[in-house]
């Protein structure tokens, strides 16, 4: 009965380290010009950090500041007694370059040679996978991608769909 609101506790303060280290974004409201700092979606023991370019930051100095934050991420992590599982961690980029004029984000082809690691529990560091714009994120329970198509979401969707419907048909009544 006590773990939901420990883990409430302990994470609140974890995310708080994080923040301190200046890893949130900066949101404003277009009508209430408020100023609101995001960085984190926490779910159990998921966590989903958005971060954003700064200001006058290229896109080395932003994916520097990615890799900092995954390592300082980590390092909280291990100071709580748990540690970052490389199978549930992942990086989705979407960067923004222009061409002629127009906006567009980079393919994933372009983000080949992006890396990032996490820290481990023996000192070392371990890759990850690094996505794209379009590729597939599980996020909360729904899948989709950084451009929101719905895409994704809509084959998981009829996947589970037709696994019911099979289960349906080959019930006995």
């Amino acid at each position: 009965g006590g773990a939901p609101p420990t883990w409430t506790s302990i994470s609140t303060l974890m995310i708080r380290l994080l923040k301190k280290h200046g890893f949130h974004t900066p949101l404003k409201g277009s009508w209430s010009d408020v100023t609101l700092h995001i960085l984190a979606i926490l779910f159990v023991d998921d966590i989903d950090m958005l971060l954003a370019a700064l200001s006058m930051q290229n896109n080395d100095e932003f994916i520097a500041m990615i890799q900092r934050a995954i390592n300082e991420w980590g390092k909280i992590v291990m100071a709580t007694g748990g540690y970052l599982k490389q199978v549930k961690c992942q990086v989705a980029l979407a960067i923004v370059e222009f061409v002629q004029g127009q906006p567009t984000l980079r393919g994933k082809a372009s983000l080949n040679n992006v890396e990032f690691t996490i820290p481990t529990k023996d000192g070392d560091a371990a890759p990850i996978k690094v996505l794209g714009p379009n590729d597939a994120v599980e996020a909360l329970g729904i899948t989709t991608d950084l451009v929101n198509s719905g895409e994704h979401h809509l084959k998981e969707v009829e996947k589970k769909m037709l696994e019911w419907i099979s289960k349906l048909k080959s019930s006995r009544i």
